[in-house]
């Protein structure tokens, strides 16, 4: 008979049941006389065949009385639901931590290094990367290019910039292409306006054609002269950003980083935001120059010594021998220096 079987009549006589056992091939049935549908059918793998009664004194040697047998088959009970649950047992948890608490102790869990930052690993090795031309790694590892390991220090110094797309083969735009479309903008007519009269610096053209119809001429244009022409895109880019600074868009005059005036274009100022920027901006100061323009009045410079200034004789002899020298311009500065007096 199986332990299941055992347990499920050690709870009918606790209980005060008379039960029999039928035992049948791989099935044992449980019935007892007190309700004909009180059967349990019981998985077992008993190979026995036939009828098998068990009197109370056999099914409980082991324990002594009828309340000790009622907790242990209770827990036995538990186990079982718990292990059907899923759930982990109390008596064998205290052992499995235990035996994990002494594992732990053994067992050292290996760190990976690589993931460590770089600066720290150099500095508790003590170790060096030398990165010279036709010079060999000391570590089979090389420094790589990121962004914490750009701050390394190495033996020679730091290591280099990261040059990573900064190469030449990035896409620009045709020059011709930018030229034929400032030269369509320049070709389009101005028209006075009675608004805003007092802006001389600004232009206006017709407003019967809107951007699109702009680009079509412009595109109608370059067909014809048989020349490459952009899209819509950068057309109005152009018209909107760079063509709009030509006529007097604020300019921030504190990012600008580089002036330039050209001899043919003496009306025009050109500008650059940035040193790597390869067009330049332009302003139209034609219509300004009266207002730059000043009286002969307010162009005479003030003198910034109204009397002869006193210097040490020390001072004055090596200003004179330098001036004999030749190492001092005559003509600008040698009348100034002539009216020191020494004390």
């Amino acid at each position: 008979m199986s332990q299941r079987s055992r347990r499920v009549l050690q709870l009918a006589m606790v209980a005060n049941i008379p039960a029999k056992i039928d035992v049948l091939q791989h099935k044992t049935k449980f019935t007892t006389d007190l309700d004909p549908s009180c059967m349990i059918l019981i998985s077992s793998l008993d190979d026995d065949s036939g009828v098998q009664t068990y009197e109370p004194s056999e099914l409980i040697s082991e324990s002594s009385s009828n309340e000790a047998a009622h907790t242990a088959v209770v827990k036995a009970e538990n186990r079982t639901v718990n292990k059907q649950r899923g759930e982990p047992n109390k008596g064998s948890n205290e052992n499995n931590a235990e035996n994990n608490a002494q594992k732990k102790l053994s067992r050292k869990r290996p760190r990976n290094e690589s993931k460590k930052k770089l600066e720290k690993r150099l500095r508790n090795t003590g170790k060096e990367y030398i990165l010279v031309k036709n010079k060999k790694v000391l570590e089979p590892r090389v420094v790589k290019a990121g962004s914490s390991e750009k701050r390394c220090r190495i033996k020679y110094g730091f290591l280099e910039e990261d040059k990573r797309a900064k190469h030449c083969n990035h896409r620009k735009l045709d020059p011709v292409i930018r030229n034929g479309i400032w030269k369509h903008i320049d070709s389009i007519p101005r028209i006075e306006s009675h608004y805003l009269r007092s802006q001389t610096r600004r232009e206006f053209i017709k407003g019967g054609k809107i951007l699109a119809q702009l680009h079509l001429d412009y595109m109608e244009d370059c067909k014809k002269n048989n020349l490459p022409y952009g899209n819509i895109t950068m057309y109005s880019r152009i018209f909107r950003n760079e063509y709009n600074n030509k006529f007097g868009q604020t300019v921030n005059w504190l990012e600008v980083k580089e002036f330039r005036v050209q001899k043919n274009r003496e009306d025009i100022l050109l500008y650059k935001i940035n040193h790597e920027q390869q067009q330049y901006y332009a302003i139209s100061v034609k219509k300004r120059r009266s207002r730059c323009n000043g009286s002969s009045d307010e162009m005479i410079i003030p003198l910034a010594y109204s009397a002869p200034q006193k210097i040490s004789s020390t001072k004055r002899d090596g200003l004179m021998k330098l001036i004999k020298a030749d190492l001092i311009k005559k003509k600008p500065y040698q009348p100034f220096y002539n009216t020191v007096v020494s004390q």
